[in-house]
């Protein structure tokens, strides 16, 4: 009974589906669904159309807005994917042109073309790097304040869920990597904010650990379906709303290897305390994530916590089992 709409990046492998159970599919004709940050063609319904606009942070925003303002009695669902990267929008480019940026102890401004990185492909110093990602940052946000406004000016913004969140997080140097496929923190950590007036809180907080597997019970129940027991994650409303639900302790994080990139497979449990790394060809590390948030000190570099992460590992082994057995 939802009217449907993907808007955005899609960026998956082949040629561009027919999405089954979307009734509006705009996306990209460039790079798969990945697109370009300036005067990017379009693919709406399957027919090509050129932008209309000069950067693509706020075409996807129209359109989005244009669907949503069509006039129908049906609730509705709308993915609106965007991809900013490191491309503000005129607006908001050198607006941090000045703004100080401090590297990780015992980096420089070109750490990202040595040590193995050069696939990354950023000649630029860091620094400037991370400026033109903040600004990028306040481009796209300023298009989803666009977005949020008009739900207020359409009288719906009370009885809509508003979902944001990213695919990755990134590394700008810590541990020396400028990466978003090691699994540290910075990396593996996205944002995650919900907004449903009259259910969730206005400035509350959930510590326990919340995964995008989340995301699709939580709509389901919210649309008032089962969620199949076959489907991993949990509701996050009713998590929220302090239902008696039993919740994950700890997740399997695992990165396959995929030249060019140098980042070896990786794979770690993380617990709310604790964090065991394995990566391939190097040795496995532990992390006590309450002493240590930064992931500096390696517990077994210097001899301890070896029961902990040996039961971590034996968790590992049989995520990983069960991962294999469900491919």
């Amino acid at each position: 009974g939802y009217r449907t709409a993907f808007v955005g990046k899609w960026h998956m492998p082949g040629p561009l589906p027919e999405l089954r159970g979307v009734d509006h599919f705009l996306t990209f004709t460039v790079m798969g669904g990945q697109g370009v940050y300036e005067d990017c063609p379009l693919v709406v319904d399957g027919v090509p159309e050129p932008s209309r606009k000069r950067y693509i942070a706020e075409e996807l925003t129209d359109r989005a807005i244009e669907w949503l303002e069509r006039p129908s009695d049906a609730p509705f669902a709308l993915y609106l994917s965007h991809h900013s990267e490191f491309r503000p929008d005129p607006r908001e480019a050198g607006r941090h042109a000045e703004a100080p940026v401090p590297l990780p102890e015992g980096l420089h401004s070109f750490f990202a073309m040595t040590d193995g990185q050069y696939a990354h492909l950023t000649p630029a110093p860091i620094e400037q790097v991370v400026r033109r990602y903040g600004e990028a940052v306040e481009s796209m946000d300023r298009e989803i304040g666009r977005l949020l406004d008009r739900l207020d000016a359409l009288g719906v913004a009370d009885d809509t869920l508003v979902l944001y969140t990213s695919d990755n997080g990134y590394l700008f140097g810590e541990h020396g990597r400028f990466d978003k496929r090691w699994a540290y923190d910075p990396s593996i950590r996205v944002p995650f904010l919900m907004r449903l007036p009259g259910r969730v809180a206005a400035g509350s907080e959930e510590a326990r650990l919340v995964l995008n597997l989340d995301l699709a019970p939580t709509l389901l129940a919210l649309a008032g379906w089962d969620v199949p027991a076959e489907m991993a994650g949990g509701d996050l409303l009713g998590l929220l709303e302090g239902a008696a639900t039993p919740w994950r302790e700890d997740f399997h994080y695992l990165y396959d290897f995929e030249p060019p990139f140098p980042t070896p497979a990786v794979e770690a449990i993380r617990s709310e305390r604790w964090k065991y790394v394995a990566a391939r060809g190097e040795s496995p590390q532990l992390f006590d994530l309450v002493a240590d948030p930064g992931e500096y000190d390696d517990l077994l570099a210097r001899g301890e916590g070896a029961e902990i992460a040996r039961a971590l590992a034996a968790r590992l082994d049989t995520e990983r089992s069960d991962a294999l057995a469900n491919r």
